[in-house]
């Protein structure tokens, strides 16, 4: 399991929701390094924000971003018919972070989008 170095921020929904928007226009695509390929940022703030829990959701997200960037190891598992990855982390806290990818197939393209990111 990857310890991060960066803590759960504490900021409220709005401030989380701008800064989002901030990443975003910096970024659209993060390299993975256990699957050594691009993760797309598209379906990410419909997949935060609209949800019920969506303010927790986005305070992990900084750490859940750092934990697919730096962490060696995922799960597998197809559910659904479209191929998933978990990856599991902690904070600098040590409070459980865990970020869901999915693989879709666009035009026999098999792209990776960042799906959730939620602590336990």
């Amino acid at each position: 399991m990857f310890q991060s170095k960066k803590c759960i921020s504490t900021d409220n929904l709005q401030q989380l929701k701008s800064d989002l928007d901030c990443f975003l226009k910096k970024r659209k695509k993060v390299k993975c390094k256990s699957l050594n390929r691009t993760v797309s940022l598209e379906k990410l703030p419909d997949a935060l924000t609209e949800r019920h829990d969506s303010r927790r959701r986005l305070q992990a997200l900084n750490v859940g971003l750092d934990i697919v960037l730096k962490s060696p190891s995922c799960t597998r598992r197809v559910i659904g018919g479209h191929t998933c990855f978990e990856f599991r982390g902690k904070d600098a806290a040590g409070k459980l972070v865990i970020v869901h990818l999915r693989e879709e197939i666009i035009q026999k393209d098999r792209i990776l989008f960042l799906v959730s990111c939620a602590t336990k």
